[in-house]
């Protein structure tokens, strides 16, 4: 009783300290709007409020940080336009696909709780491509990610070596990371970036933190007992190998890990793992096979639109397209999460984002290459292609399509893409003027191989 009463003074004080860190910081955010995008993805992701009690776990903290957020960049001389390039241009033709098939949906009442949850999501993902384009506040943004989702991988890694794997990893109550696929995967996208600040840090003691919390993740990772997890981090350690530029030691440290949680790994794991070959006689995995069946059969319905948010509580639909499912359930997958709720246009828009992001960290790998100052924005570009990777596969089994987590990494391929065209443009626009009669300005017409590659 003592234990448990000290523990709840412990988590109480939390909350009180999780309230005054907040109430300290959003005068800041009047002045600097950016830092309340910091502040919205600390409670978004770490959700301290979530992992107290107390007066703190019961106020929404994220919608004031987020009113704030908004009142002072409308307020600000910060940007208030998208940075037009690839990744922000068809992000926001999705996000104006989810707006026009909502009136349609076929459950309204549970439509408009998704959508209000949703688009609050997506309104400060915009803002945050309108305010952090500079390297500063994009490594500001990357290292809150890393704190926030490496507090649960580095405990986590922790909690499963020291039970041996025997139990389940959960995230905070009533947050998108509670579900122990939702935090593997969430992991799955993080690690990359660790694989970076281990990259770029010079520090020496952050570069060996980064690979200590790179191992522990993989040991919370495969503690998950996520099937899907398990597949995305295969995908993603495949690429991430390919990726590095020091391959031996890497392929190295992730094989010594591997073939250390294999070898310490309960017989429960390995059960676990071979159902993915027999998903036949599982019941759970059929079932998520019989709900992407549904999602398919409401698309062919309603092709345009699709059932809306909310439509796979729609238990009426379940009987009409004759699914063998007993009863109201999610359907595992963001690929027929978007489809089954937003029609193929949606599904579209969804994989283009995807196809945005990859071909935009292209564009920065090759018109970084021969510019040494911008090293990082190469190496951040590689990286977020393999965190891409990582829910591509990932995703197939969570029904994660608005995942916060996921959509930062956008923020972080359309800010950068956008600081490095900048720059590369002032770099053009300085050499005409050096090279201009007198010093004039001058804009000759591009050289043969000057023009930036898209």
């Amino acid at each position: 009783m003592l234990h448990d009463r000290s523990n709840e003074s412990h988590l109480c004080m939390r909350s009180i300290l999780v309230l005054v860190t907040l109430v300290g910081c959003l005068p800041v955010v009047f002045r600097w709007p950016h830092v309340g995008v910091l502040l919205w993805t600390w409670l978004a992701f770490m959700n301290p409020h979530r992992i107290s009690w107390g007066i703190a776990s019961d106020i929404r903290l994220s919608l004031i940080v987020g009113l704030v957020t908004i009142v002072a960049w409308l307020f600000s001389r910060e940007p208030k336009t998208l940075p037009m390039n690839r990744v922000s241009i068809v992000f926001a033709m999705f996000v104006v696909w989810l707006i026009f098939t909502t009136p349609f949906a076929e459950m309204p009442d549970e439509a408009w709780t998704k959508f209000v949850e949703t688009m609050k999501i997506m309104l400060m993902t915009l803002i945050a491509m309108c305010v952090m384009q500079s390297r500063e506040r994009i490594h500001a943004l990357i290292w809150m990610i890393v704190l926030c989702i490496g507090y649960f991988g580095f405990k986590g890694g922790l909690f499963a070596i020291a039970t041996g794997g025997n139990y389940l990893m959960w995230g905070p109550p009533g947050t998108f990371l509670e579900a122990n696929n939702s935090l593997a995967v969430a992991m799955v996208m993080t690690l990359p970036i660790l694989r970076y600040l281990q990259l770029t840090s010079p520090i020496k003691w952050v570069r060996w933190g980064m690979l200590l919390t790179m191992v522990l993740f993989l040991a919370g990772i495969a503690a998950s007992y996520s099937r899907g997890a398990w597949l995305a981090c295969g995908a993603m350690l495949v690429v991430l190998w390919l990726r590095s530029r020091k391959r031996v030691l890497l392929g190295f440290v992730f094989v010594a890990a591997v073939g250390a949680i294999l070898a310490l790994a309960p017989e429960k794991m390995f059960e676990r793992f071979d159902t993915i070959e027999t998903h036949e006689e599982d019941d759970s995995a059929m079932t998520r096979i019989y709900m992407w069946k549904l999602s398919w059969d409401i698309a062919v319905d309603r092709p345009l639109t699709g059932g809306g948010f909310g439509v796979f509580d729609a238990w009426h639909l379940y009987e009409r397209h004759n699914s063998p499912v007993p009863r109201v359930r999610s359907v595992h997958s963001s690929y027929f999460e978007v489809l089954g709720e937003h029609g193929f246009p949606g599904l579209i828009l969804f994989l283009g984002l995807m196809l945005a992001g990859l071909t935009s960290a292209g564009w920065i790998i090759r018109n970084t290459r021969n510019h040494p100052q911008m090293t990082w924005a190469r190496d951040l570009a590689a990286i977020l292609q393999v965190s891409i990777v990582g829910f591509i596969v990932g995703g197939s089994f969570i029904n994660k399509a608005y995942f916060d987590v996921y959509l930062a990494i956008f923020i972080l391929l359309a800010t950068t893409h956008s600081v490095v065209e900048r720059e590369l443009r002032a770099q053009s626009a300085d050499s005409a003027s050096a090279l201009s009669p007198g010093g004039a300005k001058y804009n000759p017409p591009p050289a043969a191989g000057s023009r930036l590659r898209y």
